[in-house]
């Protein structure tokens, strides 16, 4: 999911979790590293995955959904050719 980072400056401060002082390094990493913003502040251990998908949750009023618990019908997994499903890093 992409998200403009003004938007998740903005969250993530919001959040308490995060300051500008960790963003603003955040980003500099990630622009050096090639990686994502959410990426450097998860694996730095700033934020968990976990509470970032609460974050989501709650500004998207998006209810989280556990794939591993879903089943999807295969009528409907062969819409999607397999190897542009994982080209795409689809379901």
């Amino acid at each position: 999911m992409h998200i403009p980072e003004q938007k998740l400056k903005t969250m993530m401060e919001k959040s308490g979790v995060v300051t500008e002082k960790d963003f603003e390094s955040a980003k500099e990493e990630a622009f050096r590293s090639g990686q994502s913003i959410l990426n450097i502040l998860i694996g730095s251990g700033a934020i968990t995955e976990d509470y970032l998908t609460e974050l989501l949750e709650s500004q998207y009023n998006i209810p989280v959904v556990d794939l591993k618990k879903v089943v999807i019908p295969l009528e409907i997994l062969e819409l999607i050719p397999e190897a542009f499903a994982k080209s795409k890093s689809a379901v």
